[in-house]
């Protein structure tokens, strides 16, 4: 007997990175693109699978590149284009980086 899989652990399988980092990422894409389709952009399943997916040939790093791609996968008219780059700055807001504790700076506020 053929068990179908679920849609949402194909999507989790295709996206491969099981780390906490991993888990944080999709979070985020599941995220936006619900914002995205209640603000009326039409993202369709198919896209949604595809986005995760790209994520796994990119340097989830740049967030520049995963913007780019993010965009390619998710946006097909100009008039949406504004409203995906407000709700990609919601959800990849980049977080200023640790200052480590050294001389002089106990880490402390």
């Amino acid at each position: 007997m053929m068990v179908a899989v679920p849609v949402a652990a194909a999507v989790v399988a295709a996206f491969v990175l099981l780390t906490q980092k991993g888990r944080a990422m999709l979070a985020a894409i599941e995220g936006m693109i619900a914002e995205l389709r209640q603000i009326g952009v039409p993202v369709s399943l198919a896209e949604r699978i595809d986005a995760v997916h790209s994520l796994g040939h990119l340097p989830v790093g740049d967030r520049a590149t995963v913007k780019a791609a993010l965009r390619a996968v998710l946006v097909k008219t100009h008039d949406h284009e504004l409203a995906f780059d407000a709700v990609f700055d919601l959800y990849f807001t980049p977080q200023p980086a640790p200052v480590p504790p050294g001389p002089g700076n106990s880490g402390a506020a």
